[in-house]
């Protein structure tokens, strides 16, 4: 991390902010998956002790904002991205530190916490294999001791989210580590790219990227249709396959991670612009100018900045109500007014519509 960066208390708040619009997107995500408990709780042949009956008594818009919670995966990684563009790469498009350095500090960050709760929570996961009635590796039928032993070496080296079978065997939301895991890596690779690119070509690359990030589901959608479940029990299996390798492959969410940096740049870019922004020591101009400009400081720029709309709502602002009315949109706009299936739905929102 450049000194520069976290001199600056703006800047830091800054961060401050995107960890709660961070902490914001993982309750989002956190009721999505206690929705997804309920349901099958009221889907077994016997009274479960998994129904949560409070999702019951919810209005419709807001158990659809529930179920919805899905969608909060890809901002995971588009913060990721902008996060990481706004801390260790400068005003010229260079890494602030060595690639070993970054990586040394994003290893020692991601892996110790992740190997102890791998091993605390080991004892769940033999019950919880032992019970499964598919196991395989690429489909070849494998010992339960096999499958465990597979999926910990995966799980424990942040790889699983590359194997399909073994993306959630272990602790199901590290799926989302193993990505993660995986965009530091190439991180000082994607800066040096990105730096090479012009200014238009980056615009272009951040207006395709939603669109890119939808074929891979579409095509998924085409070939396989809409059979899945959470694991391989029950449904053919090629086409659980192919849906988990598209629903968890890194290759297929490291767009958004980029975009996530495109739209850091941008930021820094824009604002950097605006008259009376040259002032200040060196490159933390133009975050400092972003981040006085959000907070409305006393002095800020406010009234210049070029992304304030009508009423003084901002671009932000407006981009947010949208996204609220996507969120909370009745099923039948989807099944009626697109001709979209319910499981169509679920997969282009998640991986490129709500991301403009």
């Amino acid at each position: 991390m450049s000194a520069t960066s976290t001199s600056d208390p703006r800047i830091r708040d800054a961060l401050h902010r995107l960890s709660g619009l961070r902490w914001l997107a993982a309750v989002h995500l956190f009721v999505f998956h206690l929705r997804a408990v309920h349901q099958a709780g009221r889907l077994a042949a016997e009274p479960s002790p998994l129904a949560i009956p409070l999702f019951d008594l919810l209005p419709g818009w807001l158990d659809r904002l529930c179920e919805r919670g899905y969608c909060a995966t890809s901002l995971f990684f588009l913060l990721s991205g902008f996060t990481l563009r706004w801390l260790y790469i400068d005003a010229n498009g260079d890494l602030t530190v060595e690639p070993r350095v970054f990586w040394r500090a994003r290893i020692t960050r991601l892996f110790p916490l992740h190997i102890a709760l791998l091993v605390l929570i080991a004892p769940l996961v033999v019950v919880f294999a032992s019970g499964l009635a598919a196991k395989t590796f690429f489909g070849v039928p494998v010992a339960t001791s096999t499958y465990l032993a597979i999926g910990f070496a995966l799980s424990a080296t942040l790889t699983q989210a590359w194997f399909p079978e073994y993306a959630l065997s272990w602790n199901f939301p590290t799926w989302a580590l193993s990505n993660v895991a995986f965009f530091y890596a190439v991180f000082p690779w994607t800066a040096r790219k990105l730096r090479g690119c012009s200014d238009k070509s980056k615009l272009w690359i951040a207006v395709l990227i939603p669109l890119v990030s939808l074929v891979p589901p579409a095509v998924s959608l085409w070939v396989c249709g809409e059979d899945r479940q959470m694991m391989f029990d029950g449904v053919e299996f090629w086409k659980q396959f192919w849906n988990e390798f598209v629903m968890r492959t890194p290759l297929f969410w490291w767009p958004h991670f980029v975009l996530g940096m495109l739209v850091a740049e941008f930021a820094w870019r824009r604002h950097a612009a605006v008259p009376g922004a040259a002032a200040g020591p060196g490159p933390v101009s133009g975050p400092r100018l972003v981040l006085e400009a959000v907070s409305g400081a006393k002095g800020s720029p406010t009234s210049r900045w070029p992304g304030v709309v009508a009423g003084g709502l901002s671009v932000g602002d407006v981009s947010a109500v949208l996204l609220a009315a996507i969120l909370v949109a009745p099923e039948w706009l989807w099944s009626e007014g697109l001709e979209w299936p319910g499981y169509w739905q679920r997969l282009m929102l998640r991986h490129g519509l709500v991301a403009p």
